[in-house]
C-alpha cells in the first residue's frame, strides 16, 4: 500500500510540472511564450497574439519578427516563405512571401519552382551514341537537359581547325604583329564560321574604277591609284 501511494503522488506531481508552464486560464506573456519556444502543438504564439510588428523584437518567434531587423524601418508584414496567397498567416497577422534581406531591408520574393517537365521516355544525356541507343537499349538524345524550357539542348558542333584566327582586330594585311593568319570578324561557335562585322565592300563589291581596301578602321572602296 505504501509503495502505491508513493506511485500515486509521483504521477500527480509529473502532471502538475507538464502542465505547469501552460496557462489554462488568460493570455501568455512573452517570458512564457520564450521559454516554450515560441510555439506548441502547431500554434505560433506571436502571430496569435499580434507580437510580430508590435515596436518590440521578439527573437524567439519561429518566424522573423520584422521589429528585429536591425537599421530597417517597420512595416509591420511578417516576410516568410510560407505567407498564404491570402497575406495573412493563421492568426491574421499581415505577411509577404519571400525571404528577408537584412542587407537591403526588403523581403525578396521567392523564385518560381521550375517548370514540371512532361516524361517523354528518351534520356537526353551528352554520352548518347550515335546510333540514338543506349548499350542497355533504352533511347536517348545526345545533349543537355535544359530544366527551364524542358528542352534536350544539342551540344556546340566541333569545328574543325582552319589556321586562321578570326578576330575583330585583325588587320588588313590578313596577318598579326606576330605574323599569324588572321581573318576579321566574331566567330560563330553555332555554324563554325568567321562572321564580318558588317556587309562591307567585301562581300558587296565596288563600282567600276574602285577597289577594296581597309582604311583606317574599316573596310571601303578607294579609287584606282588612291591610298588610304
Amino acid at each position: 500500500m505504501r509503495h502505491a501511494t508513493i506511485l500515486s503522488l509521483g504521477i500527480a506531481l509529473a502532471l502538475a510540472g507538464c502542465t505547469a508552464s501552460v496557462p489554462t486560464t488568460g493570455e501568455l506573456s512573452k517570458a512564457e511564450a520564450a521559454a516554450m519556444g515560441g510555439k506548441a502543438d502547431g500554434d505560433d504564439f506571436c502571430d496569435v497574439y499580434g507580437w510580430y510588428g508590435d515596436d518590440e523584437c521578439d527573437d524567439f518567434c519561429p518566424l522573423p519578427d520584422p521589429d528585429c531587423a536591425i537599421d530597417c524601418p517597420l512595416t509591420g508584414i511578417v516576410c516568410t516563405p510560407e505567407c498564404p496567397e491570402d497575406g495573412r498567416l493563421a492568426g491574421g497577422s499581415p505577411c509577404r512571401a519571400g525571404t528577408f534581406n537584412a542587407e537591403t531591408c526588403e523581403c525578396e520574393a521567392n523564385e518560381p519552382p521550375p517548370p514540371e517537365c512532361p516524361p517523354t521516355g528518351v534520356l537526353c544525356t551528352p554520352e548518347c551514341p550515335d546510333s540514338g541507343r543506349l548499350p542497355s537499349g533504352a533511347p536517348c538524345r545526345r545533349g543537355t537537359f535544359d530544366e527551364t524550357t524542358c528542352e534536350c539542348v544539342p551540344p556546340a558542333p566541333e569545328c574543325p581547325p582552319t589556321g586562321l584566327l578570326c578576330t575583330p582586330d585583325c588587320p588588313a594585311s590578313g596577318r598579326l604583329p606576330g605574323g599569324a593568319p588572321c581573318q576579321q570578324g566574331n566567330f560563330d561557335a553555332a555554324t563554325c564560321e568567321c562572321v564580318p562585322l558588317t556587309a562591307d565592300c567585301r562581300t558587296t563589291g565596288c563600282a567600276e574604277g574602285r577597289y577594296c581596301s581597309f582604311c583606317w578602321s574599316h573596310y571601303a572602296c578607294i579609287p584606282e591609284g588612291a591610298l588610304c
